[in-house]
């Protein structure tokens, strides 16, 4: 059974970007790459300047999380989504889609997934993908459930490319072939068209 997955490592977004534009790799797709060179100097000032900030609430939050004080790691990842960490916004939607220090809400869990989604950060895809397949909140849609482990699994998540396995198996050929051009459209749009 899937479970739902936490982000824990803060700078794997930044490290994502630094790849991308150093090393011009990416699986995330041209428009992406392009995006990226167009406002670098920007992102990294202000990537580097609030992590301090960003990387006390968030950590604390994760530490509070590992030893199951949810309602701790929701305060300190809300303080951090306040001041724009993505990544604890999609946190905060996994502590909703679960139920865990807050109550349970799909729709929320949904509007923060999605958000952190459309910003391409791949475990938040994945638990949209997640949401999907297993009809939580939304009505169950495993073409757009492949979607989503489709993009993750493009982003280097490993537990996509199994997930995303799993729910071909319960799919026709033309619905995952239809999954597989919603994720291109929605990668050439640099997910805005997802």
């Amino acid at each position: 059974m899937k479970k739902s997955m936490v982000y824990i490592r803060g700078l794997d977004r930044l490290e994502f970007l630094l790849k991308i534009i150093l090393l011009g790799q990416s699986t995330a797709g041209s428009a992406i790459v392009q995006k990226t060179w167009g406002c670098i100097s920007l992102v990294l000032i202000t990537i580097c300047v609030p992590l301090v900030s960003y990387s006390q609430n968030f950590d604390s939050g994760l530490e509070a999380y590992q030893r199951g004080d949810y309602t701790k790691a929701y305060g300190k990842w809300y303080l951090s989504s306040l001041e724009g960490h993505v990544v604890a916004k999609a946190n905060l939607g996994v502590l909703y889609m679960e139920g865990l220090g807050v109550l349970q809400n799909h729709r929320k869990a949904y509007e923060l997934l999605s958000q952190a989604a459309q910003m391409g950060i791949p475990f938040a895809q994945f638990n949209l993908a997640l949401m999907y397949e297993k009809g939580r909140g939304l009505p169950q849609d495993r073409t757009r459930a492949h979607m989503w482990y489709n993009l993750a699994a493009s982003n280097g998540h490993q537990p996509a490319i199994t997930a995303r396995a799993n729910v071909a198996r319960y799919m026709t050929a033309p619905s995952i072939l239809v999954a597989e051009e919603l994720a291109s459209k929605c990668l050439e749009g640099g997910y805005q068209d997802c």
